[in-house]
């Protein structure tokens, strides 16, 4: 890419060229320093560019010198100034880093001496299934770009930072199987653009926020295996992209929402293991794309009409 820019560079002062070679030696003069601007401009990139790619490789290097010695020696490749060659590591083409993907490599660790601010440019960062530790630090949201994290399967504790819910690009967010707890904040409202929403078997508490239902590109919800209490949300309804509800094994109780058979799209429901009681909705027995419902271990009444043996099962 740099390349390319100082070959535009030139080809635009060789036309100068022959336009001023024709006319006075001042004309000539004010060409050269043209050309000396232009060299000028064309080195300090590249030198921004150096520099940039040096402050994540340093970034990465800190990150991995603070892990213990086993996961150091894991990340055998991560050595030198160009972190693009990394296990684990793409990057753009201007060799800006991208993606971190450490997914099952077995690494032992906090992200607290990982510097965010050092990744302008990363779009997903996957840590799945590994033994990190430790709080998520709020520095986190300083990726103000990134729009994958999963950090499932590992061993954070504490609440979500609010910083996670400002980052309006993200479209995953997988925080399951770890020890988080705290509540699901209003601000969660803030990630307009998500459609993968996993924070199933944690410790969270409190009831589901209605902003929920402002998510409008949800595809995937999964909240099981918490702590939650109170009603389902009627505004859950809103949400008419979501293919799959996974609200098992909570503390949820009150009836279903009536609202839940908007979701046309629906294909799998867990309402399971919960406190729910009252009539199963009329609307949810007409949602012809459903094909897996489980509500078991609550205290539902009602009958189930003969409509069912249309579903897609």
């Amino acid at each position: 890419m740099v390349s390319i820019k100082i070959l535009a560079y030139w080809r635009i002062l060789f036309s100068f060229l022959l336009v001023f070679l024709t006319h006075s030696s001042s004309q000539v003069d004010c060409f050269s320093k043209i050309v000396s601007l232009a060299s000028a401009a064309s080195t300090v990139s590249v030198r921004n560019q150096a520099a940039a790619t040096d402050s994540e490789a340093n970034a990465l290097l800190n990150w991995k010198d603070s892990l213990d010695k086993p996961s150091q020696d894991l990340l055998s490749t991560w050595r030198g100034t160009s972190p693009c060659k990394w296990e684990g590591i793409q990057c753009d083409e201007s060799k800006s880093v991208s993606s971190i993907n450490l997914t099952d490599y077995g690494l032992k660790g906090t992200l607290h001496t990982l510097n965010f601010s050092s990744f302008p440019n990363l779009l997903s960062l996957n840590i799945y299934n590994n033994s990190f530790y430790g709080t998520i630090p709020p520095q986190i949201g300083n990726m103000s770009k990134v729009n994958v994290l999963n950090f499932s399967a590992n061993y954070f504790r504490g609440s979500i930072p609010q910083e996670i819910w400002t980052l309006r690009s993200l479209q995953r967010l997988d925080l399951s199987i770890c020890q988080l707890s705290g509540a699901i904040p209003k601000s969660i409202a803030n990630l307009s653009n998500l459609s993968y929403l996993d924070l199933g078997s944690n410790i969270f508490s409190g009831q589901v926020p209605p902003e929920i239902g402002k998510l409008n590109k949800l595809e995937y919800l999964a909240i099981a295996e918490n702590n939650f209490f109170g009603s389902i949300p009627q505004e859950i309804g809103i949400l008419t992209n979501l293919r799959l509800i996974d609200l098992s094994r909570n503390s949820l109780s009150g009836t279903i929402p009536e609202t839940i058979g908007n979701m046309s799209n629906l294909n799998k429901l867990y309402l399971s293991n919960n406190s729910l009681y009252g009539p199963i909705p009329s609307s949810l027995w007409n949602m012809s794309n459903l094909a897996l419902l489980n509500l078991d271990n609550n205290t539902l009444s009602g009958s189930i009409p003969a409509s069912i043996e249309t579903w897609p099962i």
